[in-house]
Protein backbone atom coordinates (compact mmCIF):
# COMPACT_ATOMS: atom_id res chain seq x y z
CA UNK A 1 0.00 0.00 0.00
CA UNK A 2 1.46 3.34 -0.78
CA UNK A 3 1.48 6.06 1.42
CA UNK A 4 -1.01 8.82 1.94
CA UNK A 5 0.48 12.19 3.15
CA UNK A 6 -1.73 15.25 3.85
CA UNK A 7 -0.19 18.09 2.33
CA UNK A 8 0.19 20.02 6.18
CA UNK A 9 2.67 17.21 6.80
CA UNK A 10 4.78 17.58 3.50
CA UNK A 11 7.48 19.70 5.80
CA UNK A 12 8.22 16.95 8.32
CA UNK A 13 8.29 14.15 5.21
CA UNK A 14 10.53 16.07 2.99
CA UNK A 15 12.67 16.26 5.91
CA UNK A 16 12.47 13.06 7.44
CA UNK A 17 12.23 9.93 5.66
CA UNK A 18 11.38 7.28 8.42
CA UNK A 19 8.46 9.69 9.69
CA UNK A 20 6.39 8.47 6.71
CA UNK A 21 6.43 5.02 8.33
CA UNK A 22 6.90 6.16 12.16
CA UNK A 23 3.64 8.43 12.10
CA UNK A 24 0.81 5.89 10.91
CA UNK A 25 1.63 3.95 14.11
CA UNK A 26 0.72 6.82 16.65
CA UNK A 27 -2.24 8.48 17.39
CA UNK A 28 -2.85 11.45 16.10
CA UNK A 29 -2.67 14.62 18.22
CA UNK A 30 -4.92 17.94 17.06
CA UNK A 31 -3.00 21.21 16.77
CA UNK A 32 -2.44 24.34 19.20
CA UNK A 33 -5.66 25.84 17.75
CA UNK A 34 -8.47 22.72 18.77
CA UNK A 35 -12.13 23.53 18.63
CA UNK A 36 -11.55 27.34 18.08
CA UNK A 37 -9.15 26.77 14.46
CA UNK A 38 -11.98 24.72 13.33
CA UNK A 39 -14.87 27.14 14.11
CA UNK A 40 -12.92 30.04 12.88
CA UNK A 41 -12.14 28.64 9.14
CA UNK A 42 -16.34 27.50 8.91
CA UNK A 43 -17.03 30.82 10.18
CA UNK A 44 -14.80 32.25 7.54
CA UNK A 45 -15.52 29.97 5.06
CA UNK A 46 -19.65 30.25 6.03
CA UNK A 47 -19.08 34.22 5.37
CA UNK A 48 -17.26 33.98 2.09
CA UNK A 49 -20.49 31.79 0.55
CA UNK A 50 -22.51 34.22 1.84
CA UNK A 51 -21.54 37.50 1.36
CA UNK A 52 -18.90 36.91 -1.70
CA UNK A 53 -20.41 34.24 -3.39
CA UNK A 54 -17.50 31.91 -3.14
CA UNK A 55 -18.16 28.06 -3.95
CA UNK A 56 -17.89 25.66 -1.52
CA UNK A 57 -18.78 22.41 -0.43
CA UNK A 58 -22.46 21.41 -1.04
CA UNK A 59 -23.03 21.19 2.94
CA UNK A 60 -20.81 23.16 4.53
CA UNK A 61 -21.04 21.59 7.97
CA UNK A 62 -20.72 23.14 11.03
CA UNK A 63 -17.19 21.50 12.72
CA UNK A 64 -18.00 19.02 15.47
CA UNK A 65 -17.40 20.84 18.65
CA UNK A 66 -18.81 20.26 22.37
CA UNK A 67 -22.52 20.94 22.90
CA UNK A 68 -22.61 24.69 23.99
CA UNK A 69 -19.27 25.75 22.45
CA UNK A 70 -18.79 29.55 21.84
CA UNK A 71 -16.29 30.90 20.41
CA UNK A 72 -14.47 33.26 22.19
CA UNK A 73 -14.92 36.84 22.26
CA UNK A 74 -11.25 37.68 21.68
CA UNK A 75 -11.10 35.82 18.77
CA UNK A 76 -14.14 37.08 16.76
CA UNK A 77 -12.47 39.64 15.14
CA UNK A 78 -10.41 37.02 13.09
CA UNK A 79 -13.79 36.10 10.69
CA UNK A 80 -14.17 40.15 9.66
CA UNK A 81 -11.19 40.63 9.55
CA UNK A 82 -10.33 37.59 6.73
CA UNK A 83 -13.27 39.01 4.55
CA UNK A 84 -11.94 41.92 4.55
CA UNK A 85 -8.79 40.61 3.13
CA UNK A 86 -10.68 38.39 1.05
CA UNK A 87 -12.14 41.63 -0.32
CA UNK A 88 -9.34 43.71 -0.98
CA UNK A 89 -6.69 40.66 -2.10
CA UNK A 90 -9.29 38.83 -4.65
CA UNK A 91 -10.13 40.73 -7.81
CA UNK A 92 -13.94 40.66 -7.98
CA UNK A 93 -14.26 38.93 -11.30
CA UNK A 94 -12.14 35.64 -10.19
CA UNK A 95 -14.01 32.57 -9.24
CA UNK A 96 -13.89 32.27 -5.77
CA UNK A 97 -13.89 28.25 -4.10
CA UNK A 98 -13.64 27.95 -0.24
CA UNK A 99 -12.84 24.33 1.77
CA UNK A 100 -11.39 22.97 -1.59
CA UNK A 101 -10.61 19.28 -0.88
CA UNK A 102 -8.00 18.05 -3.43
CA UNK A 103 -6.40 14.57 -4.08
CA UNK A 104 -3.45 13.24 -6.33
CA UNK A 105 -1.96 9.66 -6.61
CA UNK A 106 1.48 9.76 -7.53
CA UNK A 107 3.53 6.64 -8.62
CA UNK A 108 4.75 5.91 -5.11
CA UNK A 109 2.36 7.91 -2.64
CA UNK A 110 -0.64 9.96 -2.47
CA UNK A 111 -1.23 13.78 -2.04
CA UNK A 112 -4.30 15.31 -0.11
CA UNK A 113 -5.17 18.71 0.64
CA UNK A 114 -7.73 21.15 1.59
CA UNK A 115 -7.03 24.56 0.50
CA UNK A 116 -8.69 27.53 2.87
CA UNK A 117 -9.18 29.72 0.36
CA UNK A 118 -8.92 29.62 -3.70
CA UNK A 119 -9.48 31.49 -6.38
CA UNK A 120 -8.64 31.52 -10.09
CA UNK A 121 -8.81 34.30 -12.64
CA UNK A 122 -11.14 35.00 -15.17
CA UNK A 123 -8.92 33.47 -18.23
CA UNK A 124 -7.98 30.25 -16.04
CA UNK A 125 -3.89 31.46 -15.80
CA UNK A 126 -3.26 32.94 -12.54
CA UNK A 127 -4.48 31.54 -9.05
CA UNK A 128 -4.52 33.20 -5.60
CA UNK A 129 -3.88 30.36 -2.67
CA UNK A 130 -4.81 31.57 0.81
CA UNK A 131 -3.84 29.03 4.28
CA UNK A 132 -5.56 30.48 7.32
CA UNK A 133 -3.24 29.78 10.21
CA UNK A 134 -5.44 29.97 13.55
CA UNK A 135 -2.96 28.77 16.07
CA UNK A 136 -0.48 30.72 18.04
CA UNK A 137 2.56 28.86 16.80
CA UNK A 138 4.48 31.02 14.15
CA UNK A 139 4.94 28.99 11.16
CA UNK A 140 6.85 29.52 7.58
CA UNK A 141 6.28 32.34 5.75
CA UNK A 142 5.29 31.75 2.33
CA UNK A 143 8.03 32.14 0.76
CA UNK A 144 9.85 28.81 2.33
CA UNK A 145 6.37 27.30 3.74
CA UNK A 146 6.31 23.37 1.99
CA UNK A 147 2.20 23.58 2.72
CA UNK A 148 1.49 26.56 0.09
CA UNK A 149 4.01 25.10 -2.31
CA UNK A 150 2.31 21.35 -1.60
CA UNK A 151 -1.01 22.88 -2.17
CA UNK A 152 -0.05 24.96 -6.12
CA UNK A 153 1.02 21.44 -7.02
CA UNK A 154 -2.51 19.78 -6.26
CA UNK A 155 -4.14 23.02 -8.10
CA UNK A 156 -1.98 22.63 -10.79
CA UNK A 157 -2.36 18.95 -11.32
CA UNK A 158 -6.00 19.97 -11.16
CA UNK A 159 -5.73 22.85 -13.67
CA UNK A 160 -3.00 22.06 -15.88
CA UNK A 161 -3.66 25.86 -17.87
CA UNK A 162 -2.18 27.84 -14.67
CA UNK A 163 0.81 29.90 -15.11
CA UNK A 164 1.25 32.08 -12.61
CA UNK A 165 0.13 32.10 -8.69
CA UNK A 166 0.06 33.86 -5.19
CA UNK A 167 0.30 32.00 -2.50
CA UNK A 168 -0.13 33.22 1.22
CA UNK A 169 0.16 32.11 4.50
CA UNK A 170 -2.26 34.28 6.99
CA UNK A 171 -1.00 34.19 10.69
CA UNK A 172 -3.73 36.11 12.63
CA UNK A 173 -2.35 36.02 16.10
CA UNK A 174 1.76 36.62 14.59
CA UNK A 175 2.43 39.49 16.41
CA UNK A 176 3.87 42.00 13.89
CA UNK A 177 5.18 44.32 16.58
CA UNK A 178 7.83 41.58 17.22
CA UNK A 179 8.48 41.04 13.92
CA UNK A 180 6.01 38.39 12.47
CA UNK A 181 4.48 39.03 9.09
CA UNK A 182 0.39 38.45 9.56
CA UNK A 183 0.32 38.01 5.96
CA UNK A 184 3.48 36.75 3.83
CA UNK A 185 3.34 36.26 0.14
CA UNK A 186 5.33 34.73 -2.60
CA UNK A 187 4.42 35.58 -6.02
CA UNK A 188 5.85 32.77 -8.86
CA UNK A 189 5.27 32.75 -12.82
CA UNK A 190 5.58 29.89 -15.09
CA UNK A 191 8.81 28.89 -14.67
CA UNK A 192 7.82 27.42 -10.81
CA UNK A 193 4.43 26.47 -11.89
CA UNK A 194 4.87 23.97 -14.67
CA UNK A 195 7.46 22.42 -12.39
CA UNK A 196 5.89 22.30 -8.88
CA UNK A 197 4.35 19.22 -9.64
CA UNK A 198 7.50 17.14 -10.63
CA UNK A 199 9.72 18.47 -7.95
CA UNK A 200 7.68 17.77 -5.91
CA UNK A 201 7.41 14.38 -6.35
CA UNK A 202 11.41 14.25 -6.87
CA UNK A 203 12.07 15.53 -3.48
CA UNK A 204 9.23 12.69 -1.84
CA UNK A 205 10.58 10.53 -3.77
CA UNK A 206 13.89 10.36 -2.31
CA UNK A 207 12.60 10.87 1.34
CA UNK A 208 10.63 7.11 -0.04
CA UNK A 209 13.64 5.69 -0.59
CA UNK A 210 15.07 6.36 3.10
CA UNK A 211 12.23 5.69 4.89
CA UNK A 212 15.03 3.66 7.56
CA UNK A 213 16.72 7.35 8.10
CA UNK A 214 15.59 9.42 11.27
CA UNK A 215 16.46 13.34 10.81
CA UNK A 216 15.02 15.46 13.72
CA UNK A 217 14.06 19.04 13.38
CA UNK A 218 11.69 21.66 13.49
CA UNK A 219 9.94 19.58 11.22
CA UNK A 220 9.38 17.30 14.16
CA UNK A 221 6.06 19.48 14.92
CA UNK A 222 2.80 17.64 15.68
CA UNK A 223 4.93 14.37 13.97
CA UNK A 224 4.88 11.74 16.89
CA UNK A 225 6.65 13.50 19.70
CA UNK A 226 8.06 11.41 22.61
CA UNK A 227 7.52 8.27 20.57
CA UNK A 228 10.43 9.33 18.15
CA UNK A 229 12.97 6.30 18.49
CA UNK A 230 16.24 9.34 17.68
CA UNK A 231 14.46 11.84 20.26
CA UNK A 232 14.33 9.04 22.87
CA UNK A 233 17.99 7.85 22.20
CA UNK A 234 18.77 11.72 22.45
CA UNK A 235 17.23 12.19 25.75
CA UNK A 236 18.73 9.24 27.14
CA UNK A 237 21.68 10.16 26.26
CA UNK A 238 21.41 13.64 28.11
CA UNK A 239 19.90 12.13 30.89
CA UNK A 240 22.71 10.47 32.51
CA UNK A 241 25.00 13.68 31.82
CA UNK A 242 27.68 11.92 34.16
CA UNK A 243 31.22 11.83 33.36
CA UNK A 244 34.79 11.63 35.29
CA UNK A 245 36.46 14.96 35.33
CA UNK A 246 39.79 14.19 33.17
CA UNK A 247 42.62 16.67 33.24
CA UNK A 248 41.53 17.25 29.40
CA UNK A 249 38.13 17.96 29.81
CA UNK A 250 38.93 21.05 32.96
CA UNK A 251 41.92 22.35 30.48
CA UNK A 252 39.23 22.53 27.54
CA UNK A 253 37.13 24.46 29.59
CA UNK A 254 37.13 28.30 29.69
CA UNK A 255 35.28 31.33 30.62
CA UNK A 256 32.87 31.30 27.85
CA UNK A 257 32.00 27.86 25.24
CA UNK A 258 33.43 28.23 21.49
CA UNK A 259 31.64 29.07 18.73
CA UNK A 260 30.93 25.58 17.16
CA UNK A 261 29.94 24.58 20.89
CA UNK A 262 27.17 27.63 21.47
CA UNK A 263 25.54 26.90 18.06
CA UNK A 264 25.35 22.87 18.98
CA UNK A 265 23.58 24.02 21.94
CA UNK A 266 21.33 26.48 19.83
CA UNK A 267 20.87 23.84 17.14
CA UNK A 268 19.73 20.94 20.06
CA UNK A 269 17.61 23.17 21.78
CA UNK A 270 15.66 24.10 18.99
CA UNK A 271 15.01 20.26 17.86
CA UNK A 272 13.61 19.58 21.16
CA UNK A 273 11.70 22.37 22.41
CA UNK A 274 8.87 20.88 20.34
CA UNK A 275 9.28 17.37 21.60
CA UNK A 276 9.28 18.57 24.90
CA UNK A 277 6.51 20.96 24.66
CA UNK A 278 4.54 17.76 23.35
CA UNK A 279 5.15 15.53 26.52
CA UNK A 280 4.36 18.03 28.67
CA UNK A 281 1.04 18.54 26.85
CA UNK A 282 0.72 14.87 26.77
CA UNK A 283 1.85 14.34 30.26
CA UNK A 284 -0.91 16.54 31.21
CA UNK A 285 -3.88 14.52 29.66
CA UNK A 286 -2.43 11.19 30.72
CA UNK A 287 -2.69 12.52 34.28
CA UNK A 288 -6.28 13.99 34.15
CA UNK A 289 -7.12 10.47 32.73
CA UNK A 290 -5.27 8.43 35.16
CA UNK A 291 -4.43 10.99 38.67
CA UNK A 292 -0.48 11.04 38.61
CA UNK A 293 2.49 9.89 36.38
CA UNK A 294 4.91 7.45 37.27
CA UNK A 295 8.65 8.11 37.04
CA UNK A 296 11.60 5.91 37.05
CA UNK A 297 13.22 6.89 40.06
CA UNK A 298 9.84 6.07 42.40
CA UNK A 299 8.30 9.38 42.32
CA UNK A 300 5.13 11.06 40.00
CA UNK A 301 4.26 13.33 38.64
CA UNK A 302 0.45 15.36 39.40
CA UNK A 303 -1.53 18.51 38.76
CA UNK A 304 -1.24 21.15 41.29
CA UNK A 305 -3.73 24.25 39.95
CA UNK A 306 -2.96 27.65 40.05
CA UNK A 307 -4.26 30.55 38.94
CA UNK A 308 -3.60 31.87 35.33
CA UNK A 309 -3.58 35.13 32.90
CA UNK A 310 -6.99 37.01 33.08
CA UNK A 311 -9.37 37.13 30.19
CA UNK A 312 -12.87 38.94 29.61
CA UNK A 313 -15.97 36.72 30.41
CA UNK A 314 -17.81 36.16 27.54
CA UNK A 315 -19.90 38.86 26.34
CA UNK A 316 -18.28 41.33 28.24
CA UNK A 317 -16.45 44.45 25.87
CA UNK A 318 -12.99 45.65 26.27
CA UNK A 319 -14.08 49.12 27.06
CA UNK A 320 -16.17 47.97 29.37
CA UNK A 321 -12.63 46.48 31.57
CA UNK A 322 -11.03 50.31 30.52
CA UNK A 323 -13.95 52.51 31.59
CA UNK A 324 -14.14 50.74 35.31
CA UNK A 325 -10.26 50.24 35.49
CA UNK A 326 -9.87 54.24 34.54
CA UNK A 327 -12.55 54.73 37.45
CA UNK A 328 -10.29 53.21 39.86
CA UNK A 329 -7.35 55.61 39.55
CA UNK A 330 -6.91 59.54 39.21
CA UNK A 331 -3.83 59.61 37.44
CA UNK A 332 -3.98 59.14 33.70
CA UNK A 333 -0.50 58.42 33.23
CA UNK A 334 -0.50 55.29 35.81
CA UNK A 335 -3.17 53.98 33.82
CA UNK A 336 -1.74 54.29 30.71
CA UNK A 337 0.70 51.58 32.42
CA UNK A 338 -1.84 49.22 31.86
CA UNK A 339 -2.98 49.58 28.07
CA UNK A 340 -0.58 47.51 25.84
CA UNK A 341 0.11 49.01 21.98
CA UNK A 342 -0.56 47.13 19.39
CA UNK A 343 -0.37 49.15 16.29
CA UNK A 344 -1.36 46.25 14.26
CA UNK A 345 -4.87 45.72 16.35
CA UNK A 346 -5.57 49.29 15.81
CA UNK A 347 -5.31 49.77 11.99
CA UNK A 348 -7.78 46.59 11.76
CA UNK A 349 -10.02 48.55 13.57
CA UNK A 350 -9.79 51.74 11.80
CA UNK A 351 -10.37 49.43 8.25
CA UNK A 352 -13.01 47.89 9.69
CA UNK A 353 -15.00 51.14 11.27
CA UNK A 354 -13.95 53.17 7.88
CA UNK A 355 -14.51 50.81 5.32
CA UNK A 356 -10.39 51.18 3.64
CA UNK A 357 -7.93 49.34 3.68
CA UNK A 358 -5.38 48.43 5.85
CA UNK A 359 -2.28 49.42 3.28
CA UNK A 360 -1.56 49.29 0.19
CA UNK A 361 -1.49 51.64 -2.71
CA UNK A 362 -5.30 53.52 -2.24
CA UNK A 363 -5.19 56.68 -1.49
CA UNK A 364 -6.63 56.69 2.19
CA UNK A 365 -5.46 53.61 4.06
CA UNK A 366 -5.46 52.52 7.43
CA UNK A 367 -1.55 52.26 8.20
CA UNK A 368 -1.85 55.99 6.18
CA UNK A 369 -3.76 57.04 9.04
CA UNK A 370 -1.91 56.13 12.01
CA UNK A 371 1.66 56.29 10.59
CA UNK A 372 0.78 60.10 10.30
CA UNK A 373 -1.47 60.66 13.31
CA UNK A 374 0.15 58.04 15.93
CA UNK A 375 4.12 57.32 14.48
CA UNK A 376 5.32 60.33 15.59
CA UNK A 377 5.00 59.76 19.22
CA UNK A 378 6.43 55.99 19.24
CA UNK A 379 9.42 54.55 19.32
CA UNK A 380 9.55 51.04 17.97
CA UNK A 381 11.43 48.48 19.40
CA UNK A 382 14.25 46.41 16.96
CA UNK A 383 13.56 43.16 17.15
CA UNK A 384 16.89 40.23 16.68
CA UNK A 385 15.94 36.56 15.35
CA UNK A 386 18.65 33.96 15.14
CA UNK A 387 18.57 32.53 11.58
CA UNK A 388 20.60 29.90 10.22
CA UNK A 389 22.18 31.01 6.90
Amino acid sequence: MIPTIRTSELKRALNCGASIVLRPKVRSRQGDDGHEGAMLHYLIARRAIDELGAEGPEELAAPDVPAGYRLPAFSMWIVGWAIRHIRETVPDDWTLMVEVGLAYRYERWIQSGHIDLLAISPDGKSVIIIDWKTGRKIVDPASENEQGNGYLALVKRAWAEIQNAMVQIVQFYADEEAGFDRVSTVVVGPEIVNGVVSALDNRMGAQLDRQDELHTGPWCDYCIGPSCPALRAEMEELESMKMTLTPEALAATGPEPDDLTLSKFVEIGRRLATPIDDAIAMAKDRIKRNGSLPCADGGSYVLRPHGGQYSLKDGVQPYTYYRRAKDLLESEERFSTTVKISMSRLIDEIAEERGINKGGAAPVTAKGVVDATLKPLLDQAVNEWLVKI
